[in-house]
């Protein structure tokens, strides 16, 4: 286990870090995504990181280029059924992604003996390929942050297209890719004012708060699916369902590639949370901690599959 921060234990850069499974954390301003990697370290140690820490604070005024690194504590970290006995698991924060960046990257024609690149070549971004190999480390796994309360991807296809080519860029590096939607619990707060003030929804995804949370959640993430799946299409990746090969599985997929993950905040917000263990509306506290696992599930096959 390599050197942590002198404030906090679970804290810092990794110097020495022998075999590590490293996660990518990327998505746009705002998006949650800093909290998000908080909240993985509360899961893992079971309190949520001081604000007051120095090393949270250095980070927030200047991101490197290579992001920020933070070590989850050694021990047991149960991940659905399965459990990774001292797994050395470093998380990296990184600076907002920005999609008119990713749209000026422009997707190459290639000659190469991998099918799933047999008809294009998409191209990283220098930053992200800079943040991908890390500097002591490599990053195996990427999370990628989508904020559900702001405009929806679906009306932005510009926007919808940019992040689908990182995402094909990042799956042609054979990354292992997920997708995190963040502030779901939000924009369906925001759909219930707009009903009780009697603006129609149409029905839509996003906009019609639906009878519980859990539906909203599934209709939301499943629109999302599709539209990512129609636009690497667009884009040019060459087999249907933004698959790997022919028939292959589609990509992303509700509960599988793509999760609804509501964050802690703050410490204050975590002790809130502490409070909604059982309830029978969702989410509660054993909800998020449930998604949280599941997420980490799906970005570490290799250490769950390792001898």
């Amino acid at each position: 286990m390599g050197e942590r921060g002198s404030d906090d234990p679970q804290m810092g850069d990794v110097q020495d870090p022998g075999p590590v499974h490293g996660i990518l954390v990327l998505g746009g301003a705002q998006t949650g995504k800093t909290s998000l990697v908080m909240s993985f370290l509360a899961l893992a140690s079971g309190s949520y990181p001081s604000r007051k820490n120095t090393n949270i604070e250095w980070k927030e005024q200047a991101m490197p280029e290579i992001g920020k690194t933070y070590e989850l504590p050694k021990g047991d970290l149960r991940l659905g059924c399965s459990t990774m006995p001292h797994p050395h698991v470093v998380v990296t924060d990184t600076r907002s992604w920005n999609f008119e960046e990713e749209a000026a990257t422009k997707n190459e024609p290639v000659s190469s003996d991998k099918v799933y690149e047999r008809e294009r070549l998409f191209p990283l971004s220098p930053w992200v390929g800079t943040a991908l190999k890390g500097q002591a480390f490599s990053h195996s796994s990427i999370l990628f942050v989508i904020d559900a309360s702001a405009e929806f991807l679906w009306t932005n296809w510009s926007q919808c297209k940019a992040v689908a080519r990182l995402l094909a860029s990042l799956r042609q590096q054979q990354c292992t890719v997920v997708v995190a939607v963040t502030k779901l619990l939000k924009a369906r707060e925001a759909a219930l004012r707009d009903a009780a003030y009697g603006i129609g929804h149409g029905g839509h995804a996003g906009q019609d708060p639906c009878s519980s949370y859990e539906v909203f959640v599934g209709r939301y993430v499943e629109k999302l699916c599709v539209v990512l799946q129609r636009a690497a299409s667009e884009i040019g990746w060459p087999f249907d369902g933004f698959s790997h090969l022919p028939e292959g599985p589609p990509f992303p997929v509700p509960n599988a590639t793509m999760f609804d993950v509501p964050a802690w905040t703050d410490p204050i917000n975590f002790q809130k949370w502490q409070q909604r263990k059982g309830t029978p509306e969702l989410p509660n506290m054993k909800y998020i901690k449930v998604q949280l696992e599941k997420i980490l599930l799906a970005l570490s096959p290799r250490i769950l599959t390792s001898p």
